[in-house]
């Protein structure tokens, strides 16, 4: 997922792939993945050099059914800023990366509300995460955040974290619906 143009390919494609498996929530879990690919688009980027040019690196989105689970896995991952440090443009330091993924988690944090404005789009209204943790629990899905050191587990009946011992370098989520 590199642009708008991915970003539509990527919807149509888990529009396809969830069409038949009888998901009655199916639009609902549309706009939690939804938003958490405009996340990726937004926060996510990041370049490296190759021949001498800056190319992006995409984000990665997965879509998985496990036939005798019942269930079905989404991940959405990037390697780029992460949360915490994100975050700290406009909030200050963080003590941890769970933390900062806490903090996300809350309305009106990640978008353009903030004292000082890192964001390129000015139509980030900051309730995406919050959003799509309501909708997770209330789907009686899971959903796991992992950024930096830190992991936040949203379920249906609480939000727990811990710190890793090693670090992802940008930010991935995990879905998991049955």
């Amino acid at each position: 997922l590199r642009n708008k143009t991915d970003f539509e390919v990527a919807l149509a494609k888990l529009d396809a792939y969830t069409k038949d498996f009888n998901v009655e929530y199916e639009k609902t879990l549309r706009y939690v993945l939804s938003e958490l690919m405009y996340n990726t688009l937004e926060h996510g980027k990041r370049f490296a050099k190759i021949s001498h040019a800056d190319k992006q690196i995409p984000s990665i989105i997965g879509f998985t059914w496990y036939k005798l689970r019942n269930e079905l896995q989404f991940i959405v991952a990037d390697i780029g800023v992460g949360i915490k440090k994100h975050l700290e443009q406009s909030f200050g330091p963080f003590a941890t990366d769970e933390e900062a993924i806490r903090k996300a988690l809350r309305p009106n944090v990640s978008g353009t509300f903030a004292v000082s404005d890192p964001y390129l789009s000015k139509d980030n209204a900051g309730v995406g995460l919050f959003l799509s943790s309501n909708i997770i629990r209330k789907l009686n899905a899971d959903m796991h955040i992992v950024s930096g050191q830190g992991v936040v587990h949203v379920s249906p009946v609480d939000v727990t974290g811990q710190t890793l011992t090693h670090s992802w370098p940008g930010t991935f989520v995990l879905i998991k619906v049955k």
